[in-house]
């Protein structure tokens, strides 16, 4: 009996060994079993229609990719923020300026190759298959920028 004045004056009555919730009044032997609606958003079916265009890319180091012979197994940490003073290599210049690249949280592409042989390493940052170079450094919204000097 305590338990089910304690259900009651919850919100929460017992039906045919089910619980469901009353939302919108008391519970009363006159009441009936209201069901929470379920609203769906018309926004919904929109919002994976379009890209995401605000993808953020790292800070465009130099607009020619990077040929290096890789070792086949060895790990490797490609700079992702574009502000490594050893590009297209991770010096870890992004955890020395937290402050001012708080937003960004680019982190350092790490990968191995299975093959030993010559790579072109991008150094626009702005590749869709880092850390290897796509050509990117060759459209129009990547040659109209200008490079940004290093930073100290």
């Amino acid at each position: 009996m305590a338990l089910s004045m304690k259900m009651l004056r919850s919100g929460w009555f017992l039906q045919s060994q089910k619980i469901f919730m009353n939302c919108t009044r008391t519970c009363s032997s006159k009441d009936k079993e209201v069901q929470p609606k379920i609203v769906i958003h018309p926004e919904t079916d929109l919002a994976n229609q379009y890209p995401n265009t605000d993808i953020v890319k790292g800070r465009i180091a130099d607009r020619t990719p990077f040929r290096m012979e890789l070792q086949a197994g060895k790990k490797y940490s490609w700079c992702a923020c574009g502000h490594s003073h050893t590009q297209p290599f991770c010096d870890g210049n992004h955890k020395r300026k937290r402050e001012e690249f708080k937003n960004l949280r680019l982190k350092p592409v790490r990968f191995s190759v299975e093959e030993t042989k010559e790579y072109w390493l991008c150094r626009c940052k702005q590749t869709d298959n880092p850390p290897f170079c796509d050509g990117s450094h060759k459209e129009p919204n990547v040659t109209g920028l200008f490079r940004i000097q290093p930073t100290t």
